[in-house]
């Protein structure tokens, strides 16, 4: 069987072609069989065999692969970017939230853009706050997310699971495991 060289715009055409039928589900020996009556409707002059586009759809699997690797990371980075600016924010308004607090009693006036008008002061103190805990309950959720993004947490569920297969283990048991373990290289 002679060996047909495909320009690199054919083959970008033909994985295109390719990946529209994948999508679909369709098998390769049809992919194959649909591609090559188009080629040769457009007088392309070569056939595929399946195994080539068996090859082709490697290599679409494969870009498909890197660009949801590279949308993940993409998404990755602007999820954690808004996780910080709330998180920013948060700790500013939990700063603002110790401040005291000043109260002001006036008999006879009211305070209009923080002065007063009419009437005489009855009272004026400053109370002291110890923050609103809202703030650090927000804080500790963009903390927990932003572990659970960058996949921070997994070294705990190893953990959890491994103490749950030990939990019912005699101390000797343990300890012969670990003597008989060997590091995966």
């Amino acid at each position: 069987m002679k060996k047909n060289k495909r320009s690199d715009y054919q083959k970008e055409s033909d994985r295109v072609f390719i990946a529209n039928l994948l999508v679909k589900c369709f098998v390769i020996r049809e992919i194959a069989r649909q591609l090559n009556e188009k080629n040769k409707i457009e007088g392309r002059g070569y056939t595929l065999s399946f195994q080539q586009v068996h090859s082709d759809i490697k290599l679409i699997y494969a870009e498909w692969k890197e660009q949801k690797m590279e949308f993940i990371d993409s998404k990755m980075e602007h999820e954690t970017a808004k996780l910080d600016k709330i998180e920013s924010e948060c700790w500013e308004a939990w700063e603002r939230s110790k401040e005291g607090k000043r109260k002001t009693v006036i008999e006879g006036g009211e305070i209009v853009a923080g002065q007063m008008s009419g009437g005489s002061l009855k009272e004026r103190e400053i109370e002291t706050t110890f923050g609103d805990t809202k703030f650090l309950d927000i804080i500790q959720k963009c903390m927990d997310r932003r572990a659970a993004l960058l996949g921070l947490n997994a070294p705990m569920k190893i953990l959890a699971g491994l103490e749950n297969s030990i939990s019912g283990m005699t101390r000797e048991e343990i300890e012969k495991e670990i003597a008989e373990w060997k590091p995966r290289n």
